[in-house]
């Protein structure tokens, strides 16, 4: 296997752990709380965007697994 290639069986675990991190934060943000004041609306929209970015990070990896 090519250094810097991660094996797809790898990828899919990350994959599902990103899409279960962003599950999390996405239930997490249904509580108004999250969006209570302006510090945690950012801090909100932060994780959100975080999260969403390793998911496509994950998915970018598989991509280059399978290729």
């Amino acid at each position: 296997m090519p250094s810097g290639r991660q094996r797809p069986g790898r990828v899919s675990r990350d994959i599902e752990q990103a899409e279960q991190m962003l599950e999390t934060v996405e239930a997490e943000l249904a509580d108004a709380e999250s969006w209570s004041t302006p510090e945690r609306s950012a801090a909100s929209t932060d994780r959100h965007a975080s999260a969403k970015r390793a998911v496509e990070e994950a998915f970018a990896r598989w991509e280059a697994a399978a290729g």
